[in-house]
């Protein structure tokens, strides 16, 4: 009797196991796009899915390869083609549960993932001329987004070398300016709940 219940619980655990790649990863996964140029139209394989920055549940198990166009009047569209790899609990689906667990994450999609799956977009404008708001406002939220945990400790603490950059880039360069400037930041840092949201508070300033 107990070499039996032992059995089941052994069956029991393998089945929970092996799912756990279905589980973890699921059947679709959540892509982010944003762009150097707000309010882009966000093309799939050619269907419009809405506007930059945007959040956009894919499946993992496209029969398609999948890829995102953007476009917008008086920029070149640009494509992005995501490239999908197979999950690391797959491979532990395989060696835990055998080709049962591996066919479960196979039909759910499970064993796919997209890498990356956070995206940001240069648009280039399709004529030559740039004016310096464009150039200072793409400067600045690249600048943001790639330095952003940076940037708000440096607003916390009040000095650093981002938030010296944060003056630079708004012409701030006299000690009261700056302290004035550093105000506005921490009032920007309390009302933003995002990176995004921060990074578009900050180019109503430019």
């Amino acid at each position: 009797m107990k070499q039996l219940i032992s059995l089941l619980l052994l069956v029991v655990s393998s089945l929970v196991l092996v799912s756990c790649g279905s589980i973890v990863n699921g059947g679709k996964q959540e892509i982010s796009i944003d762009s150097n140029i707000q309010g882009v139209e966000v093309e799939l394989n050619g269907t419009k899915i809405g506007v930059t920055p945007l959040k956009y549940e894919v499946s993992r198990k496209s029969e398609e390869p999948l890829s995102f166009t953007l476009k917008k009047d008086g920029y070149t569209p640009q494509t992005v083609q995501l490239n999908s790899s197979i999950s690391g609990w797959f491979w532990g689906n395989i060696l835990i549960g055998g080709f049962f667990g591996s066919s479960t994450d196979y039909s759910t999609g499970g064993m796919y993932q997209y890498s990356p799956d956070n995206y940001f977009i240069e648009m280039q404008s399709s004529s030559a001329m740039e004016t310096e708001k464009d150039k200072k406002s793409n400067y600045l939220r690249y600048f943001v987004l790639m330095n952003y945990d940076r940037i708000q400790k440096d607003i916390s603490t009040g000095e650093g070398k981002y938030l010296d950059s944060l003056n630079e880039i708004y012409g701030k360069k006299n000690t009261a300016d700056s302290i004035e400037f550093l105000f506005y930041l921490r009032e920007v840092q309390h009302n933003s709940k995002t990176m995004m949201d921060f990074t578009n508070n900050l180019l109503t300033k430019i």
